[in-house]
């Protein structure tokens, strides 16, 4: 997939909606740059070489300064059923340091979940950030 480069001198900067704004421009961009084409040599290129997949996640693991993000709000992931009813619960592991995935809440409830691992000094940043408080909810 591409790579979304957005510059470090953000992490300095307070939280806020412009600057979040920005960040989130950025992203898209580049998803919407994807097209089938691109996908399907993608999935060629993973299909050939299956270890492929591990690549990025090693990249992560020894570079401190990557954030991985990834936004999964636009699959229904409450209506899967493997056989016990509906997921009351979705969520991704969490020990993916410098990871942070946007989810759908659970219905009826609107809104996102933002499942993040982050080092304990960036989570001190974050809950006392007050433009972050202002629009999240702590729940684990």
């Amino acid at each position: 997939m591409p790579f979304i480069s957005n510059p470090l001198s953000g992490l300095l900067a307070p939280a806020t909606a412009e600057s979040m704004t920005g960040i989130a421009s950025n992203v898209r961009r580049c998803v919407d740059n994807l097209d089938a084409r691109y996908i399907g040599r993608y999935i060629d290129t993973i299909n050939s070489a299956p270890s492929l997949f591990a690549q990025p996640t090693v990249y992560l693991a020894t570079h401190s300064t990557l954030l991985l993000t990834t936004n999964q709000t636009r699959f229904s992931m409450f209506e899967a059923d493997f056989g016990d009813g509906h997921q009351e619960w979705v969520t991704f592991i969490k020990d993916r340091p410098g990871t942070i995935i946007f989810m759908p809440c659970p219905p009826p409830t609107k809104g996102v979940n933002i499942s993040m691992c982050v080092e304990a000094s960036v989570l001190r940043e974050l809950l006392a950030n007050e433009f972050w408080m202002n629009i999240t909810s702590q729940i684990c």
